[in-house]
């Protein structure tokens, strides 16, 4: 399995390694600290999170709050909230890494339109092939 961590800091906690592979029938994520998380997301819910973030229409995403940005932009976390269901907060945040890793979507931070600033915001990649575990099956 890889190892990954979250992205920026959450609910005051810094950046949390996790573990992650994939998998013929979909994504494996662990957690390695705090509270034990094992889950599978399938294939098909992991291309329903990837088609919901890119019909979005957004080319910019916050991660998961306004907090400390200036930038109004729709959250990433509410997008994987709306094509998965899943409501944990940990989980979404090691979906957001995942997505970061595998190059669906590009960390930034700093200026942004009209000068506003923006902690941590996520820009969408030129990548975008939903079905990437076809292509990446050993990943």
């Amino acid at each position: 399995m890889k190892v990954l961590q979250t992205l920026g800091h959450r609910n005051g906690f810094p950046p949390t390694p996790f573990y992650y592979r994939r998998e013929a029938d979909g994504i494996r994520i662990e957690s390695i600290v705090g509270k034990k998380i094992r889950r599978l997301i399938d294939t098909d819910v992991w291309n329903e999170i990837l088609r919901t973030v890119f019909d979005n229409g957004s080319e910019v995403f916050g991660v998961s709050s306004s907090a400390n940005s200036e930038l109004d932009a729709p959250k990433l976390h509410d997008l994987i909230k709306a094509g998965s269901n899943i409501g944990d907060t940990r989980t979404l945040a090691y979906i957001s890494a995942v997505l970061v890793h595998e190059g669906s979507l590009i960390l930034d931070h700093g200026p942004r339109q009209d000068d506003l600033d923006a902690r941590i915001f996520l820009r969408r990649s030129t990548f975008t092939n939903v079905d990437y575990a076809s292509r990446h099956p050993e990943s």
